[in-house]
């Protein structure tokens, strides 16, 4: 596969492309890992967190374990992964990631067993490194709504002086999606500037987890960071909506047929748990494009590669 810059919109497809034509291993790899830790999940949502949902009187008591447990299993039925999933997909993106950039750089793909050997144990560094992004992510969300606190109960109390009831009304409700819009705005570029190529880092690269962040924002130039930033606040929703859209039609799919519940359920799961490792490789696939992009941008890796193809180091006799 050749090697060369690409604007933003041919590494969308390119990226779709190659999900497409490696489905076979993608899928394989990816669900060694996911597929255990779906059916766990499932079956902790079926036995653990139906009888709390069935509850007809919502107490503090019962709304505060399904926070937890929602927080902790999600919900696999209908493809939201909760912690002890995006753990299990964050070490399966160290093997799924040396897998495609061996692709990406034209090598030979390692084997099934040494993608597992040689990615799972740096991945597993990820996992910290998530917490910290998490974080971020949420003390930027933090800043951003005290911010807008200050500034929509300034305008408020200037309309209330200055326009009707109503004008006011509209004012504070326009103010608020434009809070939730400009503070997802922040904390996602937040996370693109400093983390976004944290997989192909420290699995790729072997960097520690605090030097990250410094690497992240060497590769991504102000220019492309902005773009990027744009780009990814604008495709999550996007993502979202193509989730929503093939799993929302499935209840009355089902109840159209008259399908019991004992068919039903498992095979939502199996959609959903089908669903949510597509969306993850085309994300894994995109984000380490994105990478190499970068690389071949700042650091002429195309060039490198050019130069050890042609003039390859021999091996000491």
């Amino acid at each position: 596969m050749e090697v060369t810059p690409m604007p933003l919109m041919a590494i969308l497809d390119s990226s779709f492309d190659l999900l497409r034509n490696e489905y076979r291993p993608l899928l394989l790899l990816s669900a060694l890992f996911y597929l255990p830790a779906h059916v766990l999940c499932y079956a902790l949502e079926a036995i653990w967190m139906h009888p709390d949902l069935q509850v007809q009187d919502l107490t503090s008591d019962v709304l505060l374990r399904l926070v937890g447990k929602f927080l902790l299993i999600g919900l696999p039925s209908r493809a939201v992964p909760g912690a002890l999933s995006l753990c299990v997909l964050l070490v399966a993106s160290g093997p799924l990631c040396l897998y495609i950039l061996s692709l990406l750089l034209g090598e030979s793909p390692p084997s099934f067993w040494q993608a597992v050997r040689q990615g799972i144990g740096p991945a597993f560094r990820l996992i910290p490194l998530a917490l910290i992004v998490i974080a971020v992510f949420l003390g930027g969300l933090f800043f951003m709504q005290l911010l807008f606190l200050v500034i929509v109960s300034v305008v408020i109390w200037a309309a209330h002086y200055l326009f009707a009831s109503d004008v006011t009304t509209v004012v504070t409700i326009v103010l608020s999606f434009v809070d939730l819009f400009v503070s997802l705005l922040m904390a996602v570029g937040i996370v693109t500037r400093y983390f976004l190529f944290a997989c192909p880092l420290i699995v790729y690269e072997k960097l520690p987890v605090g030097a990250v962040w410094e690497r992240n924002a060497t590769l991504l130039s102000r220019s492309q960071a902005l773009k990027l930033w744009i780009s990814i606040t604008l495709l999550l929703p996007v993502l979202l909506c193509l989730q929503v859209a093939a799993l929302s039609p499935l209840n009355y799919v089902f109840e159209y047929f008259s399908f019991p519940p004992l068919l039903s359920d498992p095979l939502q799961s199996l959609i959903s748990f089908c669903v949510t490792l597509i969306l993850f490789l085309y994300i894994l696939i995109v984000v380490v494009r994105i990478y190499v992009d970068c690389r071949v941008r700042r650091e002429a890796l195309d060039i490198r590669l050019l130069a050890q193809r042609l003039y390859p180091k021999e091996e000491p006799s």
